[in-house]
Order: structure tokens, then sequence, then C-alpha cells
């Protein structure tokens, strides 16, 4: 019996991929799409390949690392840029900083509502910049717009897809998206 059990797991294993990676990378460009590899049980077997198209204001695949093992959706066209010693600065409602040492947007919209510069560089808040201690600063709703302090001292505003909530029983104001 066991020499049989033996024979089917060789046959199993020789005949198919059982428990295979499709995918032995972290992340890659392929074209303007950026591929990851993950979601495995135990991050190593079982891993697949999962892409997202890149989209504005990130629209082109750029790698990155030591040996360009990772990938990220950057700026068109692709600018490098120094993690280090960048300004972030705005192009119209993005915000751009330095990520992965390209260049890379975040629309302000959904979390600013406009893309500002104050004394501390440019940042997504609201315009003009409110200045807040987010020592004190109670973190609130009103309808969709979740409102909070920024570790630098500024409100700002998030646009909460579904709703704001202010929960009562944890004391914890978040948005609910999904």
């Amino acid at each position: 019996m066991k020499a049989i059990l033996a024979i089917a797991v060789l046959l199993l294993f020789s005949s198919g991929c059982f428990g295979c990676n499709e995918c032995s990378f972290w992340s890659r460009c392929d074209g303007d799409v950026l591929e990851v590899c993950g979601e495995g049980p135990d991050q190593v077997v079982g891993r697949d390949i999962r892409r997202f198209p890149c989209e504005a204001p990130n629209e082109t695949c750029a790698t990155h690392g030591d040996r360009n093992q990772y990938a990220s959706c950057v700026r068109a066209p692709k600018v490098e840029c120094d993690v280090d010693s960048f300004d972030a600065y705005c192009d119209s409602n993005v915000l751009v900083d330095c990520g992965a040492g390209w260049e890379q947007g975040r629309d302000c919209t959904s979390d600013g509502p406009v893309c500002v510069v104050g004394d501390n560089g440019a940042i997504c808040a609201v315009d003009p910049i409110t200045s807040c201690d987010p020592e004190t600063y109670e973190v609130r709703c009103d309808g969709l717009q979740r409102y909070s302090c920024t570790s630098a001292g500024y409100e700002k505003i998030r646009t909460c897809k579904l709703e704001c909530v202010e929960s009562e029983t944890t004391a914890a104001v978040y948005c609910r998206d999904s």
C-alpha cells in the first residue's frame, strides 16, 4: 500500500505542477503593466502573478533595486530622483514626490483636496492651508469628508467612497470604501 501511495505522489508531482509558483520575481514591468508576484499561502509556494495597469498620474512602469528586481508605476516621462534630497512639488493638482528613485505622483483630489506648497514643502491639503495641532486635533466626519491633522500640522481632507464613520465604541474615525 505504501508503495502505491509513493508512486501516486511521485506521478502527481512529475506530471504537473502541484503547489508550484507561477512566478519567481517580486515585481516587474510588462510594458506599462506592473506585475506583482504574491498571494501564495506562505508567500513561497502557490504564488501567482497579479497585473496592475499603470494609470495617471503614474502611467508608466519602471524597475528599481540592486538588480532591478522591483517595479513601480511612475510618472511619464520617467524622471530619476534622489529620495534623500528630492523636494516634493505640485504639478497642477498632483503632488510629485520621489519614490524608489523615480518621480511618482499622487492626485490630491481624494485626500487634499488640492496640492499646495507650504512652509514644509508641497502637500495635499485644504487650501488655504489650515494649521492644526496633531496632539489636540479631533478627527471628524462631515458627510463623505474625513478631516484629520497631518504630523506636519496641516489639516487634511479625505473623500470617502461609501461613508465616513465615527465609531462611538472605539472612538475611531475612518472611511468605509468597500
